[in-house]
């Protein structure tokens, strides 16, 4: 099937005055779009629906002028045929602003929803030291927001003592992903989002092994139509394009294949010179190493460019090196390959988001931000038979998802694909 027929069950907005109807907005939804992504520590959501055709809750027509302001809590509830509803009657959303619609349609409104640890993040502040290994010290300031929701993460090598300094939490959060050492001693860096079911704070290597979830159907992109009912359809790429494929250019101006740091060590007051070549330091002392595991073959090369240039570097950085703050005995417990690890972390991400791929296919709500999907993707060739892309093919990490229903209540998933990883025996 191409598309999904959706239906709201239920899409209610809950006023912050307890005395006034709650706003049913089902049938006059005209857009709705759900978003997740590893780069946002929140999920969001988009719904433009119409003024005139609102109910209240015993759907009846809203007699009262629309108290929507913000801070008003949102639960819905939409099915998708052949998958699980899209649920947020239980944990809910919340409106963080309204907005007329800007193609000049009057009673057509768009709110902007957002989680409720969103506006909790904004009163709160971390004020405390500390000094547990990374992972544990995450948990203690997401704690800081009381969510019910869950909280997975991955072990860390390395402590890191640091103080609050009245940061919002989120803030220290997303601060701590790039000084964070997965507990195998593999590459350093990490992403801290939110999906359906809760937060994460996932090292990208474990994220290129599945650690964010894997989904066990595969994605292919066909020319014919199939038989229309059949489910397997479900899972067929509507479409597909390759965004961003190896950019030379702005590899090496990143430093991905050769840097230079020069880390300006505070306390002994001198300077560490780390350099970093991806061909030939990959393992790098790190058990780990750099990764290039979302590829079809799971081969680990490093790319080639012409004329050897991998070999010369491209970036030159000067730093202070971080280290944190000083114990309680007024000591700084100094991570081993310390400068190397800073130097790296940056390249971790760089690498990660090599390629991308575009893909748009039928409503699929199982799927989450951070999962590991695989997607087949054929030759342009005019041929019957076609051999698959060898630098589109393969599996991939899902960095961001839209789930997005239109006025026709027509269902349709669209997906960013990661991988730092483009070889492919082509079949």
């Amino acid at each position: 099937m191409a598309e999904n027929k959706t239906a709201y069950k239920e899409f209610l907005i809950q006023p912050l005055k307890s005395e006034l109807k709650e706003i049913d907005i089902r049938k006059g939804i005209v857009n709705f779009e759900y978003y997740e992504d590893i780069l946002s520590p929140t999920i969001t959501a988009r719904v433009t629906f119409s003024s005139v055709d609102i109910l209240d809750k015993g759907n009846k027509p809203y007699e009262d002028d629309m108290p929507i302001y913000g801070g008003e809590g949102v639960v819905f509830d939409i099915e998708v045929p052949d998958f699980p509803n899209l649920d947020f009657t239980t944990e809910g959303m919340v409106v963080r602003k309204i907005s007329s619609d800007k193609t000049g349609r009057q009673g057509i409104y768009v709110l902007e929803l957002v989680s409720k640890e969103v506006i909790t993040n904004e009163t709160v502040r971390a004020v405390k030291r500390y000094e547990d290994k990374v992972d544990v010290s995450a948990k203690k300031v997401w704690e800081l927001l009381k969510s019910t929701k869950e909280f997975k993460s991955d072990p860390t090598l390395n402590k890191y003592v640091f103080i609050g300094n009245t940061k919002r939490p989120f803030d220290i959060l997303t601060w701590l992903c790039p000084k964070s050492v997965p507990a195998d001693n593999g590459t350093p860096g990490f992403f801290f989002y939110e999906t359906q079911e809760g937060y994460r704070f996932l090292s990208a290597n474990n994220l290129l092994e599945g650690g964010g979830g894997t989904y066990d159907k595969i994605f292919r992109q066909r020319e014919k139509s199939e038989n229309p009912g059949d489910k397997t359809n479900n899972f067929k790429i509507l479409t597909s394009n390759i965004t961003k494929n190896n950019d030379i250019v702005m590899s090496l101006r990143m430093g991905m294949y050769n840097n230079a740091s020069i880390f300006y060590q505070m306390w002994e007051n001198k300077y560490l010179p780390v350099t970093f070549n991806l061909k030939t330091d990959s393992q790098w002392g790190f058990s780990g190493g750099l990764k290039t595991s979302a590829g079809k073959n799971g081969k680990d090369d490093a790319p080639v460019l012409p004329d050897g240039l991998e070999n010369y570097t491209s970036r030159y950085l000067v730093r202070t090196l971080d280290a944190g703050a000083l114990t309680k005995a007024g000591q700084l417990e100094i991570l081993p390959n310390l400068p190397k690890y800073q130097a790296v972390a940056a390249v971790r991400y760089s690498l990660l988001y090599s390629q991308i791929l575009n893909i748009h296919i039928p409503c699929n709500t199982e799927l989450r931000a951070g999962q590991l999907i695989e997607c087949e993707i054929p030759k342009p060739t005019s041929d019957e038979k076609k051999d698959y892309e060898s630098t589109a093919t393969g599996k991939y990490v899902i960095a961001s998802l839209c789930h997005k229903i239109n006025e026709a209540g027509q269902g349709y998933t669209s997906l960013a694909l990661i991988k730092d990883s483009y070889e492919f025996e082509t079949k």
